[in-house]
């Protein structure tokens, strides 16, 4: 009696088994999937690194893990965001692995400079963005940036110089306007700088410079 109740129960296990088996092997477990990161996804976390939003960097460094031929990208996201967290010897030392890829070189070049500035080593911040310009002489950052570290010498002339370079690159900008009438104004060449003052306002400065400039 009892060898035939076993039997019996072992037969409709395994018919239960047989009916349940197809489910799972006609529907297996997902497979975790790798995002492909594209040219534009790099350029999107570029650009929010801008203003400062790390997620989108993050999202494309933890897609792009191993693959050999973002390396130079993912250095210099990775370096800028070493910046960010005011990480500076690290962000050196990964942006100095952004240089060997000549596309991405006068990018890394540029943020290079960054980390020398905030490092305090005027100097070499400058020589980098000479060399970034020279890569790329085109990049309104790296003329920004040169204007100020020329403005904060006193080397008044080549901060004018770069100035007007970010005035034709960026001619909605009002912010160099701004400054272009600041220093003509030191100099006392108030006609210039009232034209420039001009420029700025009708840029659509804050409020609060508006009152500055029209003073």
């Amino acid at each position: 009696m009892w060898l035939l109740i076993t039997v019996s129960l072992v037969g409709c296990v395994a018919f239960a088994l047989a009916r349940i088996a197809p489910i799972y092997l006609t529907h297996p477990a997902p497979v975790a999937e790798t995002q492909v990161m594209g040219e534009s996804d790099w350029e999107a976390a570029m650009a929010d690194l801008d203003r400062h939003q790390p997620a989108t960097a993050v999202s494309y460094l933890r897609n792009t893990t191993g693959d050999q031929s973002r390396q130079a990208q993912r250095a210099v996201l990775q370096g800028r965001l070493f910046l960010d967290e005011g990480k500076l010897y690290a962000a050196r030392q990964t942006l100095l692995e952004g240089l060997d890829d000549s596309q991405i070189a006068p990018l890394a070049t540029y943020w290079l400079g960054a980390v020398s500035y905030a490092l305090s080593d005027t100097r070499t911040a400058e020589q980098y963005w000479l060399d970034a310009l020279q890569a790329n002489p085109s990049h309104v950052d790296t003329h920004r940036s040169l204007a100020m570290i020329y403005y904060d010498r006193g080397a008044i002339d080549h901060a004018v110089q770069h100035l007007k370079e970010v005035t034709r690159l960026a001619p909605q900008d009002a912010r160099p306007y701004r400054l272009l009438g600041l220093i003509h104004k030191d100099y006392e060449r108030y006609g210039e700088a009232a034209a420039f003052y001009r420029q700025a306002l009708s840029r659509g400065l804050t409020q609060a410079t508006q009152q500055q400039v029209s003073m």
